[in-house]
């Protein structure tokens, strides 16, 4: 049995339709489409800024809160993503590569 898609659900910023949105608020066709034609620069990201990632995971889990709720109050797929999201997040502001 498989399990469901964690990945973010919502509406596509270029055709409309609901489904998962892997990347730059594009549904994957739309975001293989605008690849392909060179557009896709012109989609923003949804990323976050380094400090503010370790910012909030730092004040959630010094009032104790699970990676899981963190992960879900933050809009990441897993308790696993956010983890690493913030690990990564830490080296890169530590300047380590």
């Amino acid at each position: 049995m498989s399990q469901p898609s964690q990945r973010k659900q919502g509406t596509c910023a270029r055709c409309r339709k609901t489904t998962t949105i892997p990347a730059r608020y594009l549904c994957t066709s739309c975001y293989k489409a605008v690849t392909a034609d060179g557009s896709r620069d012109d989609w923003p990201r949804y990323k976050r800024a380094a400090a503010d990632v370790v910012a909030d995971v730092e004040r959630l889990r010094s009032q104790g809160v699970p990676w899981a709720p963190i992960a879900e109050r933050l809009g990441y797929a897993s308790p696993k993503t956010v983890a690493n999201t913030y690990r990564q997040a830490k080296r890169r502001m530590a300047g380590v590569s």
